[in-house]
This record gives C-alpha cells, structure tokens and sequence, in this order.
C-alpha cells in the first residue's frame, strides 16, 4: 500500500507555474491554437489527475476486484 498522500496541484497553481509558460510554447510550436489556460485545464491539469489515481492504483480496487 503507500502511504504517502499525492497531491493534485490546481489549475492556478500551473497557471502561475513558470512550466506552463513552456507548455503552452511546445504546444503551439506543434500546432496548437488555444490559450495557456485552455491548455492547462483541458490537457495538463486530467494529466495530474490521471497520474494520481495510477499512483493511488493498489489502494483503490476497481469494481471486479471489490
């Protein structure tokens, strides 16, 4: 089991990341069009989450292993 707790950050925290400045230059630099934020919150930010319910894999059993 792990014990230790991820933490999520929230959309304004990446927004007022320097990394986002970044992002959104590597993404309109393949195309994209859209804003930081759009980015960040449509894109990025399910990243986080997705991470940190893989992370959290093993304490969360899924419906067939409940």
């Amino acid at each position: 089991m792990l014990s230790a707790e991820v933490e999520v950050p929230t959309v304004e925290a990446l927004m007022a990341c320097p990394l986002s400045k970044f992002i959104h230059f590597a993404a309109n630099d393949c195309g994209y069009k859209g804003s930081r934020y759009d980015l960040i919150c449509n894109w990025v930010h399910p990243l986080f989450l997705k991470a940190k319910s893989e992370a959290s894999k093993e304490d969360n059993p899924s419906w067939k292993q409940a």
